[in-house]
């Protein structure tokens, strides 16, 4: 994420959050931009939320395009910040969050919200759940860095689209990936075992399979592997 980008999506959380608390009788009543206790990590947020009783404080990290391995990270951060007193309330913030990253934070107790009200909140007296609305509660007119955060390199691309029209050989290369659920492709491996071209097939499904949070990826350049994240969650979508 660029440092114009983060900035952004930080400022956004603040009124995002307002957003999905109201009528809720929690209210935010405070924020800060520093690190947690005594803990090495270095939060994009700290928010205090306070309701007719309870006050406690939420530890938000915001990420542009969010991968699973970053859930692991908040997770660790929940409990390094907790400390003794078990973990703290933590919740990722991004533009979207997809339905097999929000069953993975929900797997890691990790709360998240993104701009289309999408939300798991989960603090001490505080629980609320919701699914994405349609459009962005944030109207453009107030908060144009909205439709920017929004934009997609991947827009147009679907499962839906990759998979539509005769696509034998996108289906190829899913298939393969499914039947070798534990491997680490380069994609010209799955390209050559499947008959594919990397740029018409292979790169097409993995973009979305990436975008849609179902795969990840380590090294670069060309030590770069893709490789299945959730393969039971593939299926049953």
């Amino acid at each position: 994420m660029g440092a114009r980008s983060r900035e952004a999506l930080v400022s956004l959380a603040i009124p995002m959050l307002e957003t999905i608390l109201q009528g809720t009788g929690w209210r935010v009543t405070g924020r800060q931009h520093e690190q947690p206790g005594a803990s090495s990590h270095v939060a994009d947020l700290i928010v205090r939320l306070t309701s007719a009783r309870v006050q406690t404080e939420l530890v938000v990290e915001a990420r542009s395009r969010p991968r699973l391995s970053d859930a692991r990270t908040l997770a660790e951060m929940a409990r390094a910040v907790g400390g003794d007193t078990g973990a703290a309330a933590v919740a990722l913030f991004a533009p979207r969050i997809t339905p097999a990253m929000a069953r993975h934070l929900r797997e890691l107790d990790i709360g998240y919200f993104d701009l289309s009200g999408a939300c798991r909140l989960k603090a001490e007296g505080l629980f609320i759940e919701r699914l994405p609305l349609d459009a962005s509660p944030l109207a453009p007119s107030d908060y144009p860095e909205v439709e920017s955060l929004l934009e997609d390199p991947a827009d147009g691309l679907t499962a839906r689209s990759i998979f539509g029209v005769r696509p034998l050989k996108r289906h190829r290369v899913l298939r393969a990936m499914l039947s070798h659920a534990e491997r680490k492709w380069h994609q010209s491996e799955l390209a050559e075992l499947t008959g594919t071209s990397v740029g018409s097939h292979v790169h097409l499904v993995v973009k979305v399979l990436q975008r849609e949070h179902y795969a990840d990826f380590e090294g670069k350049g060309p030590n770069k592997r893709i490789f299945l994240t959730r393969p039971a969650d593939l299926l049953e979508d």
